[in-house]
């Protein structure tokens, strides 16, 4: 047994579910990806900014890295400073909509923008009540429509109960997680989203704009697949033009090979803290092998090379804190029967 088939075993596996993607972003070095977050950066500080809601969509198809930017960027201080960033998916919101379109809440009012807004808040108060949520607001009471006569009432005292407990100069950042969700909704169910989102971003609760108590105070980070945003576009895209840099839409598209090269490498390094002893493939050609094998989708990278580390420090006659040099024979034992859940569906990786 040569020691050559072995190599140190790495220190840590990049998060599935994106975590570390601001660190790992440091190792991939992915120029489009860096364009993108920059773009992001300017798109909150434009929000802190205005005196309107602001919203930027995130463009992308499933595992591109939607969900991993508010869990590898939006969580971060030194990215969103004093501001509240709060992670609600489409589906919760969508629920709360069924009661509304049943005439449960908000029967005292015809304005989308208003009911829709509700249905966000009630869902917020879902996701602040929620023991997973790592956020929360000391001491807040968060209201309940049944409590108060007019939808107005109700968002006004939500907002006053939420802000009253935050930092005096902070914002409230909605992220709206699985937007594309709403391709799969009833028809009412859509037209409310779609006509309710354009009364929001053309001002209406009037609360959050101009003169509002709230003006500037709220915004919305939303992602959403591509064919879901066209459907969106289709209501929202006369809107859009005349909004400005108020609306931002950031694509994040599946890798390029010469893309797919730098993130497998990248994502290693990461593995190892930057000081990679060697590829631990014996040779350099498995890494186009497991950029075909993703489609060039990076959350599909990261599943893949999890899974052969994973499997290469589990060989027989591994010695404790090392990793069997993967080969082509292993790589195709490693993943043989193993599928990827990407781009909406689920393949079998070989």
């Amino acid at each position: 047994m040569s020691d050559l088939k072995f190599v140190d075993a790495p220190y840590r596996l990049p998060s599935i579910v994106g975590k570390d993607v601001a660190e790992l972003e440091e190792f991939t070095g992915l120029e489009s990806r860096r364009r993108c977050m920059s773009r992001l950066r300017t798109f909150l500080g434009v929000a802190r900014k205005s005196e309107e809601v602001c919203a930027a969509f995130i463009r992308a198809e499933w595992g591109e890295g939607k969900t991993s930017i508010y869990e590898g960027y939006l969580k971060k201080e030194e990215i969103v400073g004093a501001d509240i960033v709060l992670n609600v998916s489409a589906g919760t919101i969508f629920s709360w909509l069924e009661d509304v379109v049943e005439g449960k809440y908000f029967n005292d009012t015809r304005i989308n923008g208003l009911r829709l807004f509700g249905a966000i808040l009630l869902s917020l108060s879902d996701v602040l009540r929620s023991k997973k949520e790592a956020i929360t607001i000391s001491g807040a009471y968060l209201p309940h429509p049944e409590n108060f006569r007019s939808t107005l009432d109700f968002i006004d005292n939500w907002l006053s109960s939420f802000f009253e407990n935050c930092p005096e100069d902070a914002n409230l950042i909605i992220f709206i997680d699985e937007f594309e969700d709403l391709l799969h909704q009833p028809q009412r169910i859509r037209r409310l989203v779609e006509s309710g989102l354009a009364d929001i971003l053309s001002g209406t609760p009037k609360e959050l704009s101009k003169g509002g108590r709230f003006a500037g105070r709220v915004h919305f980070i939303i992602s959403v697949t591509p064919a879901a945003f066209q459907a969106i576009h289709a209501e929202l895209g006369p809107i859009f033009g005349r909004l400005g840099r108020r609306i931002e839409i950031l694509d994040l598209r599946r890798l390029s090979r010469e893309e797919g090269y730098k993130f497998v490498i990248g994502c290693l390094n990461y593995c190892y803290h930057g000081r990679m002893p060697k590829l631990p493939f014996t040779s350099s050609g498995l890494i186009n092998t497991i950029y075909l094998a993703s489609l060039g989708n990076p959350g599909a990278v990261v599943s893949i090379l999890r899974k052969l580390l994973e499997k290469a420090s589990q060989a027989e006659q591994c010695p404790p804190g090392k990793l069997k040099v993967i080969t082509p024979s292993d790589l195709l034992n490693y993943l043989r029967g193993e599928k990827l859940f990407v781009y909406g569906g689920q393949i079998p990786l070989l």
